[in-house]
């Protein structure tokens, strides 16, 4: 796949495991800008009627473009959110008695 931004082919890696690839900056960059091609792909040439087109998901049933849209801008957020939390993590002990009042030190993940 070819990036615009980077003129350059990129592709997921064999056996590709994105917890290890993304301790890797210069990999962590190349992937984001992987998912950021394929996705620009994905919605390009699209129009405004199109938000309303409907598929078929195998366990949600009928849902629209645009639920899948902003499916995409949460699950981003999702991952902000896990990131926040590993370098929060790093100053655990060091915040002391303030690690009650900082909403990052308390929160423990929210998958199920």
């Amino acid at each position: 796949m070819t990036s615009s931004a980077t003129s350059s082919t990129v592709s997921a890696p064999t056996g590709f495991r994105a917890h290890e690839s993304f301790c890797n900056p210069v990999r962590a960059i190349l992937l984001t800008r992987l998912i950021a091609s394929r996705r620009s792909e994905t919605v390009a040439g699209s129009q405004d009627a199109d938000l309303e087109k409907r598929g078929s998901h195998p366990s949600l049933g009928v849902v629209t473009l645009s639920q899948l849209l902003a499916t995409w801008a949460a699950h981003d957020l999702t991952h902000l959110h896990q990131i926040s939390r590993v370098m929060a993590h790093q100053y655990r002990e060091l915040v002391g008695p303030w690690t009650a009042y900082l909403g990052v030190m308390q929160c423990d993940g929210h998958s199920e």
